[in-house]
């Protein structure tokens, strides 16, 4: 049996986790930048054919162009952070906006599904290399941050 990445063992710290060799499609990488409010995790994952090289490639490629970047999110951590954003939004009646290094398909697919069912809009624009992404609400009294 191999080892694959340690995962969180309770009070005793970290532990290696025990799996076999076969498992799975092939390489996964994953990076973390911890920063003093926001913590942004890039994973990218192999495939039969696809080189730990690629997977590495890819890994390094998103976490530069969010290093370079002024965005406050990166691209996954966008369409996340948009729900918790739209319920506070909502239920506060007061608008909010972020920044992001790209909106992924995932992402505008978040968007459109959020905006059937809370009472919010949700609009995007280019801001230099990244997006502002901003949520108002629907029916609200207040501005757009």
């Amino acid at each position: 049996m191999a080892t694959s990445g340690a995962v969180w063992g309770g009070h005793r710290g970290l532990r290696e986790a025990a799996c076999r060799q076969n498992e799975g499609p092939g390489n996964a990488l994953l990076a973390t930048l911890a920063y003093e409010n926001v913590s942004e995790v890039f994973t990218a994952f192999g495939d039969k054919g696809v080189s730990a090289e690629q997977v590495a490639r890819e890994v390094v490629r998103e976490v530069r162009a969010f290093q370079v970047s002024s965005a406050a999110l990166g691209p996954h951590l966008t369409d996340q952070w948009v729900l918790p954003l739209s319920l506070a939004v909502w239920q506060r009646q007061r608008g909010a906006c972020y920044t992001a290094t790209e909106l992924t398909d995932h992402a505008t697919t978040n968007f459109e599904t959020i905006q059937r069912f809370l009472p919010v809009r949700i609009q995007t624009a280019k801001a230099g290399e990244g997006w502002r992404v901003v949520v108002a609400p629907l029916f609200g009294r207040r501005g757009l941050p």
